[in-house]
Formats: structure tokens, C-alpha cells, sequence
């Protein structure tokens, strides 16, 4: 069988993981997008400071991204992590309300 070229062996490899979390990632494809008017909107959204050069904004922006993106998937765990709440305990039933003892028929 004839060997595949080694550049063909090298791309159906899967690629080695990036030092980049998915959060990073996400976080700079995101503000890349933006422009310098949305980045001072996107900050002062945040309350962060808007003035500066476009590249201070996008790393300002960048890095509060990130800890939002970090700090949702720590309060949303992984299926996987989910364990199954037991279900609530049925609520106590009203005690009835007291009621004299019926008298006994005659015969």
C-alpha cells in the first residue's frame, strides 16, 4: 500500500491542545470582531475604563470577558457533574382539625 505524503499523515492528526482555554479563545474571536466605538461600549457596559488605544481596549475587554465566560461554566457544572437532586419531601399535612367522637348509634 502506497505511504500518504507526510504533510497528509500531519493533518489527520488531531492538533495538539493550545495552551488558549476555550474560554480565551472565544474571548478574542469575539473582540477581533470588534470595532473601537463597540469595544468603549462593550467596557463601559461593563464599568471599565473606555479611553485608551484600541489594543489596551481589546485586552481590557479580553480579559473581562474571560472571567465572565470562566465564572458561567463554574455556576453551570457539565452534565456529567450533575448529580440528581433528591425530590422535596411531600409537605406535613394540616392536622385535622379536632371533631368530637361520634356517639354510638343505639341498637
Amino acid at each position: 500500500a502506497p505511504r500518504a505524503p507526510p504533510a497528509a499523515a500531519a493533518a489527520a492528526r488531531p492538533s495538539p491542545p493550545t495552551n488558549e482555554s476555550d474560554s480565551v479563545a472565544k474571548a478574542r474571536a469575539l473582540v477581533e470582531s470588534y470595532t473601537f466605538k463597540e469595544l468603549q461600549r462593550e467596557l463601559k457596559s461593563r464599568e471599565l475604563r473606555a479611553a485608551g488605544k484600541k489594543q489596551e481596549l481589546k485586552a481590557r475587554l479580553e480579559g473581562a470577558l474571560v472571567a465572565e465566560l470562566e465564572a458561567a461554566k463554574e455556576a453551570a457544572p457539565m452534565e456529567e457533574d450533575v448529580v440528581e437532586a433528591p425530590a422535596p419531601a411531600p409537605a406535613p399535612k394540616k392536622p385535622a382539625s379536632p371533631r368530637p367522637a361520634a356517639a354510638p348509634k343505639p341498637a
